[in-house]
């Protein structure tokens, strides 16, 4: 096996935003807003969301130290088969509905602003304990005193890589409970994705990380969406919740706007447009920065 000290690795899985790429001079690129810029750009898939080492467990075997990284791969190598199935059959078979739950969860867990979040929650000793004790919950390969106490001393900017693998397969057996429905864009309206593509709506619990009341919404393609939320819940308002699992579900333009304007709301740094959306909303960018630059000139 070829170790490279120094590895690339992708917050968003390249087979993901291959997506919503497009061929540039030979390279598959993703056009997004980058809102920190406050400008529309091209950049190149394997340039996107790109960290050094950041998966790896804080271990000398050089295979142990990899082996989030290499499942995490394995995952996101079966992504384009779970969509060619659901073009070809119009449905999610059980295989393919758990190999969703993995890349959701993946995915969520590799995010930067999640990333960010968990590793300040891991800092306090108190929410430490809570914290290991939920994502202990449900799978107990590790009793949490054994996780906390191997926590103990561990420098703040390792301890989110030590739990890394055991928060992401909590987050698959928490989703193991859900029910998925796969939501169809049928008009002019399209999914798109971001830096932070898993919406995670609480509906006001936030006692936990991920709780039976949960709703998420992982837009899949400009296509496809899934929504994935717990048949049991008493927060069962949403009128998505009625449609058939495992089935394709149809949508019309407002729905998926309205998605779209949480996916948005959610992003980080980043939102990845769909080409179709390239160019209008490039114009309504401008529009706007020039409306932004006469104010203050009639201001001044």
């Amino acid at each position: 096996m070829d170790f490279h000290e120094n590895q690339k690795q992708h917050r968003i899985p390249r087979t993901y935003l291959k997506r919503w790429s497009f061929i540039k001079d030979g390279v598959p690129c993703v056009t997004v807003f980058d809102r920190l810029a406050n400008q529309v750009r091209d950049i190149s898939v394997s340039d996107f969301t790109v960290t050094v080492n950041e998966f790896d467990l804080p271990s000398d075997d050089p295979v142990e130290r990899r082996h989030y990284e290499t499942t995490a791969s394995l995952v996101e190598g079966m992504f384009d088969m779970v969509i060619d199935t659901l073009d070809n059959q119009k449905r999610l078979t059980e295989k393919h509905e758990d190999i969703l739950r993995h890349f959701v969860s993946l995915t969520h867990c590799r995010a930067e602003i999640v990333r960010e979040e968990y590793a300040f929650l891991l800092e306090d000793p108190d929410v430490r304990t809570k914290f290991i004790r939920e994502i202990t919950l449900l799978k107990r390969d590790h009793e949490p005193e054994e996780i906390l106490l191997a926590l103990t001393g561990v420098p703040p900017d390792k301890k989110l890589q030590l739990v890394t693998g055991i928060m992401t397969n909590h987050f698959v057996s928490v989703l193991r409970s859900f029910s998925a429905v796969i939501l169809e864009s049928q008009g002019d309206a399209k999914w798109l994705t971001t830096d932070l593509p898993v919406v995670i709506d609480k509906q006001g619990n936030y006692d936990w990380l991920i709780g039976w009341d949960t709703e998420v919404y992982f837009p899949l393609s400009p296509k496809y969406c899934v929504f994935l939320f717990h048949p049991k819940s008493e927060r069962n308002a949403n009128p998505l919740r009625d449609a058939k699992p495992n089935r394709i579900h149809k949508t019309n333009d407002e729905l998926v706007s309205e998605i779209n304007h949480r996916l948005l709301a959610d992003a980080f740094k980043h939102l990845v447009l769909p080409q179709e959306y390239k160019e209008s909303f490039n114009d309504e960018l401008l529009r706007l920065q020039r409306s932004a630059g006469l104010h203050q000139h009639d201001e001044g």
